[in-house]
């Protein structure tokens, strides 16, 4: 049952199977240096406005002049899809411009990032 289970995201055979693989990092990696929660905000964010389809948005300007604060929460509810991208947008932008992580290699850039190389990372949703 747990074999099956395990494909069911927010099951306790799920959480177990995150748990292993991330006591399987420790073992390899060791102990993680950095642990953070990244949570960017569409709702305020001048990029999320632009990718649900606002074209009057200057993102050149340093202060964007931006709609009424319930039309962003409106347009949020509106398209989650735009929302969802915008997450992914965010997150890859932060491992590879200031992490340092080349997505095609799967390994830190030659370069490094703002703490060095890094050798691995494990990311999970709630």
């Amino acid at each position: 049952v747990n074999t099956i289970a395990v494909r069911i995201p927010g099951s306790e055979a799920s959480k177990n199977f995150v748990r292993n693989e991330i006591r399987s990092y420790f073992s390899y990696f060791g102990l993680p240096h950095l642990f953070f929660t990244f949570n960017p905000s569409a709702a305020h964010s001048p990029i999320f406005q632009v990718m649900y389809g606002d074209s009057s948005v200057d993102l050149t300007s340093h202060f964007p002049r931006l709609i009424a604060g319930r039309e962003h929460a409106l347009r949020l509810a509106h398209d989650p899809v735009a929302a969802a991208d915008f997450f992914e947008f965010s997150w890859r932008c932060c491992f590879e411009y200031l992490l340092g992580w080349d997505f095609k290699a799967g390994k830190s850039s030659a370069a490094g990032g703002l703490f060095g190389h890094i050798c691995a990372f494990y990311g999970s949703s709630e």
